[in-house]
């Protein structure tokens, strides 16, 4: 590995704009994270930083992990809980840096607890080899019957009234 041309740090505001770039670019165009500025900071802004971690190689990002520390929505939580959050890294010289994203991670974080959701197949061998125990999970949801109109949630199915939720998945 070529470590000369490669630096991992936290992402700032300095790179935010070059982030966004890079998660259209290798994530998704349409990516919501990389075009709602409001939701980004809701989810990820901690003070002056992101919760971000970014590899560059020659200056230009080749990777990123981000993650949410739980305590930032529950001030009850004393133990560090972080859930990862969004994993990409595209094809460089560099080996492993998706572990080395990781690994910062958890020197940065030294969580006591870690979850991750919204797993594909294809990075199941990767989870189980860090240690993970993958598991399905249950969704449900409840919508606000304050809200009529969803700005995210499309709904396909009509709402139980017994219950006060809907029936299928959004």
């Amino acid at each position: 590995m070529n470590k000369k041309n490669l630096t991992f740090k936290k992402l700032d505001r300095n790179n935010l704009k070059n982030l966004k770039v890079f998660l259209k670019k290798y994530w998704n165009k349409n990516f919501i994270l990389a075009k709602n500025q409001k939701l980004f900071d809701w989810q990820h802004k901690n003070n002056k930083s992101y919760n971000y971690i970014i590899a560059k190689e020659n200056k230009v990002i080749i990777g990123v992990q981000g993650f949410i520390p739980l305590n930032k929505f529950d001030s009850n939580l004393k133990e560090k809980h972080i859930f990862l959050a969004l994993w990409r890294v595209i094809e460089s010289s560099n080996i492993g840096v998706g572990y080395l994203l990781h690994k910062q991670i958890l020197e940065l974080q030294k969580p006591k607890f870690i979850g991750v959701i919204g797993v594909n197949q294809k990075t199941h061998k990767i989870h189980e080899w860090l240690g993970f125990k993958i598991h399905k999970m249950s969704h449900h949801y409840l919508l606000s019957d304050k809200i009529k109109n969803f700005k995210i949630a499309k709904i396909r199915k009509k709402f139980d009234t017994k219950y006060r939720r809907y029936k299928n998945n959004i």
